[in-house]
């Protein structure tokens, strides 16, 4: 590959370049040598004309052939013709790889891309980078030295005339070009990847143009944007955006660019592959000898030994060919250097895959064995540092709460670790006690004095193993005994922590020093006795004393390289399912977010078989999990999990990592963090107390209810727990509050320490009840409701969220969770939601999950209108959508006034034959041209608007605007209004309260439908023959400076800066000022509606798709968007209704002074003939009026088939000529369906059920 040139103050690009140019200069597009030979004999001197012209004829015949045999490529079956050098090209089999799984996946990603995506995609970024800059700069060393002295040399004479002027001008000149470009795209590329990280999900932009997820926390000042507006701190929206690039400006766009910079960066690197395959080969054939080409190769590979080049070539090379390409460096290499190659490639294959190589190259395995470049006992290294890592972070546990009285938390917090820690240690003490010390004993050495010490030695620390367990286990009676004290207590409190700190610190000190002692005399021992295979087998058999559940614990503590080396040696020593065990218990570690997913991503790269080895297992435990919507139950657990990860990193940060000890050694102060660090730590921290809370509160309220129903006490102790949980959630704010007023540096940094200690208690916590619900509590649900069942927990979960806790939660899981992950979580809530208008909601303030949203199969007919030809003007097409929207309102009206008891038939026929003529009257309309000025109504709306009721606002006037009122028109829109538009109208005139009958405001809407202006879409509803569209609604018209504006909170005119509601609603363009009532909005209706939120005091139901009181969600019966009906009396609809609502027994509702109307006349619902209400006091005094009066004697036999209409059931009774009463539920709400007069004594088998009828 071409060398890799320094251009200007910076090294050039790690990647290879390419000819395709660079976004700002083009590049040469050339695509095999001769052509760049040919295009540069224009440019040089005269003289050199000739000999360049041979060297083009010369490579253009070469170049030929190869391109028909490869499509412009060498192929690898053909490298061994051109000798051993040819085989350094196996690292372009590796790059192409890399480069075509990484376009792919660029190419798959969509705008809803989680940031751990992001991550991990500019993570393999700098890996490959990494890769080609280790690769490029050895061949710099060696090959293009190599070549230019060989050019130089006169006994090059194989070379055409002026080949030496094509080398070292034409060819390196064109590849450095390359190099700036490559790196040009490389540098947008990365810079690509971290814009869209900064860009929201969440689409929106108020009046402070900054979206809700943007509210979690202010990462600049760690203040919240709120609190921002309101002292008047954020700045102006103009400024804001005119500060904004194009590239900043949506996600969507971010992502185009992304996959167009990653288009030209694959390409690029491609082409210039191609051609140097194509070059090169030839020259190094015809330049070098076998012997010399072996030598180069393995000179550039040793210099990449310490990277993982070789390994990751490897990987992707079929079996001959890696049998090919190590041949060559067995068959050149020093025993230094093919020891030194060996190492690499043990270290980084599986053991099968090795142990195939050398049975074809035994020298490799002799080379590796000798290497010392395996370390087999890594894995009891590592034990040991995690152990030394946990004793040091209970030491400073311990060492923070000396200054106070402990909590029971942090005492079970460190009890809980002191008994996970005697766990691994009889693991680990009974490892080495059965496998590694009666084999060193046995093996230790040939002379008496040798065994003698061995023996010495080894029975010293067997003995050690078990009185560290001992004392582990003092430790932890200590700590139960300590819990036994009464808080009252504080002596005896102090003096039993004081007593359990002491001799802590003494059973760490012993433990550091048995550790010493193992790893200087007890391991060097065994690597002197045993051979590799031998190390092997005693660790491996050692092992099986520990469960692999530790391995997310063990690794935690260490460093990335020497989390590399232990896998490595696992996937080098251990059989295949074995490491398929550790990857599969890690992989569910990340999955669960016990691991960050980055640090996974990172191992993934450099021991690719971590994810290979766990993904199928891991697909299908996650098919197992997809049970329907409760495994979104899981998804929150894992983002919960996450956070507290993030968290724990964030306190991390803050106060340091080194400890006590290490600073009073360097004389290093404390360092005293930032405010605005310790403001965004407390803001993070106070969303997931939000999150959790919410989760935990439908657990508490939804949940643990429904399973105690199904098996009674099971769920006690979860409640016990979420009680616990928000008890450390408010012990963390209020320290976190303290933190951020302390003003003394000594009070801070304790005040540091005691948040650090409380958010790893809460983390432990967290984790332990999280893992039991999981492993308890939802199985249980699972096998105890019907998959309908859980679907209805899970939508009384959904429908108790406020909206605006949903538009924090659903931005926050989307980054947590994989695309296949957003997808089905997607998929679960649409089905969950099915019956209501969530998708609509979720579209308005998320559009960028549309690419995640699951593809629905029904395909939608075309609907197809038949138009005149006198029907396709603008204006005519405007008039239709009308008259449309106009068809239904008025079947509407005429059911209303056929229905109005209070009008005579006159009037009701003078009334309907208006309302027909309502088209006529339309077609009259002059509507306006373009968007000038808005539409004015005609002479008959003028009237039939009536202007003089109480706020209604007439939309316009027959006179057309004048000079004067086109002067009053909007400086930023363009619409022009006449001052009887623009003048405000009055909730109270009186009073001087803007707004409406309907509501207080100050500011009319602009209709999308017919241009004009109201105070609110009821008025315009009341005065024209079709109803608004209130989401179609993006313009409004302050009543204060009648500016026409963009719907917004407060008015954006600078001058002005009036609010216009103190509720607003974006997605309804709903603005109130009335203080006497609350309103919210419900995602699931996708409307406002009058109470204080969902989970308050209502709840949504899926079925209904109604919010309903929580007094009576209970007890409520559901109908299937029973809503989206009309109402049986006044034949409104119901879903878009103002007035108030009430649910009958059965299900259906009406309004309310309809059903106060309708009662007086039938006490039978009107949909299904059910009865009203509690009618069982009624049915009584029918029993004794029945009494009273029986039935004449010729009569009495006579029985009847009765339908029932209250529990829908047919039965045989006696017949009554009053009344007939249901043999089944005693109600006489019944229809007669046959009557028997000879039916004689029914007796006790005469009432029988004969059938079932649908109710």
């Amino acid at each position: 590959m071409a060398s890799l040139r320094v251009v200007g103050e910076k090294r050039a690009c790690a990647t290879p370049g390419s000819h395709v140019a660079s976004p700002t200069a083009a590049a040469l597009p050339v695509a095999l040598l001769p052509r760049a030979v040919h295009s540069q004999q224009q440019q040089q001197q005269q003289q050199q004309q000739q000999g360049k012209a041979e060297c083009a004829q010369s490579l253009a015949q070469g170049g030929a052939r190869l391109a028909s045999e490869w499509d412009g490529r060498v192929a690898s079956s053909e490298w061994p013709q051109y000798g051993p050098l040819a085989e350094v090209f196996n690292v372009h089999k590796a790059i192409r790889s890399d480069l075509y799984m990484f376009r792919a996946d660029v190419q798959a990603l969509t705008c809803a891309v989680s940031e751990q995506k992001l991550d991990e995609l500019r993570l393999r970024l700098d890996f490959f980078r990494t890769m080609l800059t280790d690769h490029c700069l050895a061949e710099d060393a060696y090959i293009l030295p190599a070549l230019q002295l060989k050019v130089k040399k006169p006994a090059a004479t194989a070379l055409p005339s002026g080949m030496k002027g094509v080398l070292l001008g034409t060819l390196v000149d064109k590849w450095e070009r390359e190099h700036e470009n490559v790196s040009e795209l490389h540098a947008l590329l990365v810079a690509g990847l971290e814009k869209m990280k900064t860009r929201p999900l969440i689409h929106e932009y108020e009046e402070d143009g900054v979206g809700a997820s943007a509210r979690r926390y202010d990462a600049l000042s760690g203040q919240a944007h709120e609190q921002q507006e309101e002292k008047g701190q954020r700045e102006p929206l103009e400024h804001a955006q005119a500060r904004r690039t194009p590239y900043e400006q949506d996600r969507s766009q971010l992502l185009k660019e992304v996959k167009r910079l990653t288009d030209m960066f694959c390409e690029a690197i491609k082409t210039h592959m191609d051609d140097e395959e194509l070059v090169l080969l030839p020259v190094m054939k015809d330049l070098f000898t076998h012997s010399e080409q072996g030598e180069l190769l393995v000179a550039v590979l040793a210099a990449a030994v310490s990277a993982p080049v070789l390994p990751w070539t490897l990987r992707v090379l079929s079996y001959e060919e890696r049998l090919r390409f190590l041949g060559e460096i067995e068959r050149y290499a020093s025993d230094k250097q093919l020891g030194e190659v060996a190492g690499t490639i043990i270290s980084a294959l599986p053991a099968s895959e090795w142990s195939a190589i050398c049975s074809k190259l035994p020298k490799m395995k002799q080379a590796a064995s000798t290497s010392g470049a395996v370390n087999p006992l890594v894995e009891i290294t590592s034990i040991h540092a995690a152990i030394r890592g946990e004793l040091k972070d209970l030491e400073t546990l311990c060492e923070y709460t000396t200054s106070w009285d402990m909590d029971d938390y942090e005492v079970r917090y460190i009890l809980a670790r002191l008994t996970f820690l005697q766990h691994v240690l009889e693991g680990h003490s009974a490892g080495e006690d059965a496998y590694i010390i009666p084999q060193l004993q046995s093996r230790s050495g040939h002379s008496e004095q040798t065994k003698e010490g061995a023996h010495d030695a080894n029975s010293m620390l067997k003995g050690e193993h078990e009185e560290e367990c001992q004392q582990i286990q003092k430790l932890i009676d200590a700590s139960a005994e300590y819990l036994r004290i009464p808080k009252e207590s504080t002596d005896e409190r102090a003096s039993k922590r004081a007593m359990f700190v002491a001799s802590f610190r003494a059973v760490k000190a012993e433990m550091f020093e048995h550790m010493r002692d193992e790893e200087d005399r007890l391991l060097p021992m065994v690597r002197q006795h045993f051979s590799l295979q031998a190390q092997d087998n005693m660790v491996r058999n050692a092992f099986t004393k520990m469960s692999l559940d530790i391995f997310p614990w063990l690794i935690e503590p260490l460093s990335t390289k020497q989390r590399i080396d232990l896998l490595r040696n696992i996937l080098r020593s251990a059989p295949d399912t074995v490491f398929k065990d550790v990857s599969l218990v890690l992989a569910r570690a990340v999955q669960k977010g016990v691991i960050r997913r980055l640090e996974w991503d990172e191992l993934v790269l450099r021991i690719p078989e971590l994810h290979s080895y766990s993904k199928r297992e891991l697909q299908e435990e996650t098919k197992l999990h997809e049970t329907g919507p409760v495994s979104e139950i899981y998804r929150v657990h894992k983002a919960i999990r996450i956070e507290l990860s993030c968290l724990h990193e964030q306190i991390n940060e803050l106060i340091g990592t080194d400890s006590d000890e290490e600073r009073e050694e360097s004389d290093m102060p404390i360092p005293i963090p930032h405010p605005n660090k310790i403001a965004q730590l407390s803001n993070r921290f106070r969303f997931l107390s939000r999150m959790v809370d919410q989760h935990s509160r439908a657990e508490d309220l939804i949940v643990l209810p429904a399973l105690n129903a199904r098996q009674p006490g099971v769920a006690d102790r979860y409640h016990e727990e979420h009680c616990g949980e928000r008890y450390l959630f408010a012990t963390v704010i209020e320290s976190l509050d303290r933190l951020q007023c302390v003003g003394e540096p000594d009070e801070c940094i304790r005040l540091l320490r005691s948040v650090h200690i409380l958010l790893r208690v809460l983390r432990a916590d967290m984790l332990a009840h999280l893992d039991e619900e999981e492993k308890q509590l939802w199985p249980l649900l699972i096998e105890l409701f019907t998959p309908d069942e859980q679907t209805e927990v899970v939508g009384r979960i959904f429908g108790q969220i406020p909206e605006e806790r949903l538009r924090e939660m659903l931005p926050w899981m989307i980054q947590t969770l994989s695309a296949e992950e957003q997808q089905s979580m997607m998929s679960h809530l649409l089905s969950v939601t099915r019956s209501t208008m969530f998708e609509k909601w979720l579209l308005a303030w998320f559009p960028n999950v549309q690419s995640i949203l699951p593809v629905r199969q029904e395909k939608k007919e075309a609907k197809t209108t038949q138009a005149s030809p006198l029907e396709s003007s603008e204006e005519q097409t405007l008039l239709n959508r009308f008259f449309t929207q106009g068809k239904e309102d008025m079947q509407r009206a005429i059911r209303a006034i056929a229905n109005d008891d209070s009008l005579s038939a006159d009037m009701k026929s003078r009334l309907m034959q208006n309302l027909m003529l309502s088209s006529w009257r339309h077609a009259k309309i002059d509507v306006p041209d373009g968007k000038a000025h808005f539409a004015a109504s005609g002479e008959n709306d003028g009237a039939r608007s009536a202007g003089s009721r109480e706020g209604a606002i007439v939309s316009g006037s027959d006179a057309p605007a004048s000079a004067a009122d086109v002067q009053l028109s909007t400086r930023a829109s363009g619409w022009a209004a006449s001052p009887k538009m623009l003048a405000p109208s009055y909730a109270d005139a009186t009073a001087k309260v803007l707004g409406c009958q309907h509501y207080r405001r100050d500011c009319k809407v602009v209709s999308a439908c017919c241009n004009k202006i109201y105070p609110c879409r009821l008025c315009h509803d009341a005065h024209e023959a079709h109803a608004i569209d209130r989401y179609e609604t993006v313009k409004m018209v302050c009543m204060h400076c009648h500016e026409v504006q963009s719907a917004a909170r407060t008015c954006r005119n600078p001058a002005c800066g009036k609010t216009m509601g103190k509720y607003f609603c974006k997605v309804c363009r709903l603005w109130d000022n009335d203080e006497s009532r609350s309103i919210y909005h419900c995602h699931m209706c996708n409307v406002c509606r009058v109470g204080k939120g969902l989970g308050i005091d209502n709840v949504h139901c899926m079925k209904c798709n109604a919010c309903i009181r929580a007094q009576h969600f209970a007890t409520h019966k559901c109908i299937e968007r029973v809503m989206e009906s009309n109402c049986p009396i006044c034949h409104e609809h119901m879903f878009m209704s103002t007035r108030h609502i009430k649910y009958l027994r059965c299900g259906h509702v009406m309004h309310f002074e309809c059903f106060e109307k309708y009662r007086k006349t039938s006490l039978k619902c009107p949909y299904c003939q059910k009865s009203l209400a509690d009618m069982s006091e009624y049915f009584e005094r029918l029993d004794r009026l029945l009494a009273r009066q029986p039935m004449p004697e010729q009569y009495r036999a006579a029985t009847c088939t009765l339908h029932c209409n209250d529990c829908g059931e047919e039965c045989e009774t006696r017949f009554h000529f009053l009344f007939n009463k249901c043999a089944l539920c005693a109600s006489y709400n019944t229809t007669t369906l046959r009557i028997d007069p000879n039916g004689g004594d029914p007796g006790t088998q005469a009432v029988t059920q004969l059938k079932k009828r649908p109710r």
